[in-house]
């Protein structure tokens, strides 16, 4: 999995390691 510079890659990323964190939290 390469690192991608799309806004959308990355705020899917930011959404989806916050909504990890909680769930793990």
């Amino acid at each position: 999995m390469e690192p991608r510079t799309d806004p959308s890659s990355i705020g899917t990323d930011l959404v989806g390691s916050i909504g990890f964190s909680i769930r793990v939290g």
